[in-house]
């Protein structure tokens, strides 16, 4: 009952950290990280685990198979997000700051 419970909880805290690196202005930014889009990246990767977890964790095996295919979903739609976010560092300079990004935007 306490992963049933913790899967939501655990997905949804995941999804607002990666939240926490955007910039909101060039001033105004809670973490600036260097590599921003890769932990953008890597934070959306972490929410297969909350998916798996709470259809695991409700006992049934059609909740377990659907989750299952939602996992599935997440990972083959993390490559063409993958490629993407490469595009938009190499045409910024090869930065993954999303700060300088926003900046290289500005400047033409």
């Amino acid at each position: 009952m306490f992963i049933f419970l913790f899967a939501p909880v655990l997905v949804a805290s995941i999804s607002f950290t990666a939240w926490s690196v955007i910039p909101f202005s060039v001033t105004s930014v809670v973490t600036n990280a260097n590599l921003g889009l890769l932990v953008i990246f890597l934070l959306s990767s972490l929410n297969v685990y909350g998916i798996i977890l709470s259809g695991w964790s409700s006992n049934s095996k059609y909740a377990l198979l659907g989750s299952l295919r939602a996992v599935a979903q997440m990972i083959s739609y993390e490559i063409v997000f993958g490629v993407s976010i490469l595009i938009v560092i190499f045409y910024s300079n090869s930065s993954a700051d999303l700060t300088e990004i926003v900046l290289y935007q500005e400047g033409d």
